[in-house]
């Protein structure tokens, strides 16, 4: 072999360990450490990442003086120097961190979220906690969320039982816009609605107040959530007949909510709930910790939209135009509502329910919305598919056909044969159930990135918002979102 040239193993033509091979082509090359195949894990990791993945890369020149051994000393290594353009190198990095495993991934996102969430000291029972007026006596914990708790409480003068519902009194990243402060304006806007009919879905606020640690209000109990009903009462589907009265009793709620001027943005199962003793047969509307008002202080023209906002809602029920990170509207209360509809017949029609992939899940209510899964219609009455078609022409500043869709649904209950004098099948049946379950509002958090501040981020143009009564144009302080 001639002097001043590098051994070579015949058999794979590349350097023997500790050697290395000189380039005569180019005079600025790479040289790159790296370890025997067989000593490094199956999985694909970051250059830099795994107990033996080390990888060490520098530049040198034709003058350099030798090289210096591998600092990786229990594998046998092997040396050698390769032009490698700086786009290539960043492709390897790319593809490298692409094949991260999924299971890594959701590791580190898991991680993520558990360190946004705080660890709350609980309140004891008996403990009492004073507002301005009335003082509340602690009976138990009903149920804990992202943000806050529920807690079952007696008002102590009067012996009366309400739920008592907390919020940290500081904000923090993942809850800057105060959640209770929210709900405390949307309820209040609620509770002084003129005509009696046009509150019942709302439940009463009774009081609120904040201590040294934090804010809370106080509200009427009510029975378990559809969510609740359907999973541990029936245990099966609704009948037609009590997922059709559902329907028609969630439709009113939001178009009441609707009317002055809130969006409420997380329509779920969840999020709605039975009354207690003779009112099991209502449907309450609950947990407006990320409702928005859509309409300006006037309550007339509507804001306008944002050019971005971050998805905000939940996975299984969200909106498309929430997918898409745009700003939601009338119209996006009523497409969650027609899923929670069409759930409420077959659980079987939500495809995606088990899907946590937002890409993914967007295309499949795209689908959705062009009528490609025709088992929905099974058990759904097929009058949905025209109010569907409704909902989907619907633009960011237009009022749904609120009256429009309850004759379509109506029309198309009769033509489905579908009684809606039939009672609902939990009534007077619930006291030895699901009686024990009574909260008023700890669903599961919505899935969120961040909440984004509600300030519109340009004029807001005069567009009428809907020709209300004057009754429904009471005019409302805006939330601060």
């Amino acid at each position: 072999m001639p002097p001043g040239t590098s051994k070579y193993d015949e058999k794979d033509g590349v350097p023997a360990p500790g050697l290395t091979r000189k380039s005569k082509t180019t005079p600025s090359t790479y040289q790159q450490t790296v370890t025997q195949e067989t000593s490094l894990p199956h999985q694909s990791l970051p250059l830099g990442k795994g107990p033996r993945a080390k990888k060490t890369i520098k530049t040198c020149r034709e003058d350099d003086g030798p090289q210096k051994q591998s600092p990786i000393k229990k594998a046998p290594v092997k040396t050698r120097r390769t032009c490698v353009s700086a786009e290539k190198e960043s492709l390897l990095l790319k593809k490298a961190t692409i094949n991260v495993p999924n299971a890594v991934k959701a590791a580190a996102a898991a991680n993520a979220a558990a360190k946004k969430r705080m660890v709350r000291p609980k309140l004891e029972n008996k403990t009492t906690v004073m507002s301005k007026d009335k003082s509340y006596t602690i009976l138990e914990l009903l149920g804990s969320g992202g943000f806050g708790d529920v807690y079952k409480v007696e008002q102590s003068d009067t012996k009366l039982i309400f739920a008592l519902k907390t919020e940290q009194n500081f904000a923090s990243k993942s809850n800057p816009n105060e959640r209770l402060k929210i709900e405390t304006t949307v309820l209040q806007a609620c509770n002084k609605i003129p005509e009696p009919e046009r509150r019942q879905h709302f439940i009463k606020l009774i009081d609120k107040g904040v201590t040294a640690r934090f804010k809370f209000i106080v509200m009427e109990m009510v029975g378990p959530s559809i969510d609740d009903i359907k999973k541990h009462f029936i245990c099966g589907e609704f009948s037609k007949s009590t997922a059709a009265k559902l329907s028609n009793q969630a439709l009113q709620g939001l178009f009441d909510l609707h009317c002055i001027g809130f969006l409420h943005r997380d329509v779920k199962p969840q999020n709605f709930c039975i009354g207690l003793n003779d009112k099991e047969d209502m449907l309450y509307i609950l947990d407006f910790g990320i409702a928005r008002q859509y309409t300006n202080r006037n309550g007339m023209d509507v804001r306008a939209a944002r050019s971005y906002v971050k998805f905000l809602g939940t996975v299984r029920y969200a909106s498309r135009t929430c997918h898409r990170a745009k700003e939601q509207s009338r119209k996006d209360d009523m497409e969650t509502w027609i899923y929670m509809t069409v759930e409420m017949f077959d659980s079987g029609n939500i495809f995606w329910k088990k899907n946590v992939d937002r890409v993914a899940v967007l295309m499949e209510k795209e689908k959705f919305f062009s009528f490609q899964f025709p088992q929905v219609w099974n058990k759904t009455p097929a009058c949905f598919k025209e109010v569907m078609q409704m909902v989907d022409k619907l633009q960011y500043a237009e009022e749904p056909n609120y009256p429009g869709i309850k004759a379509i649904l109506e029309k198309g209950y009769r033509e489905a044969n579908i009684d809606l004098t039939q009672p609902f099948e939990w009534l007077g049946k619930l006291k030895n159930g699901l009686q024990k379950k009574t909260t008023t509002t700890v669903a599961p958090e919505p899935d969120e990135e961040d909440l984004e501040d509600d300030k519109p981020d340009k004029p807001v143009p005069k567009v009428r918002a809907s020709q209300f009564s004057k009754a429904d144009r009471t005019r409302q302080s805006k939330a601060d979102d």
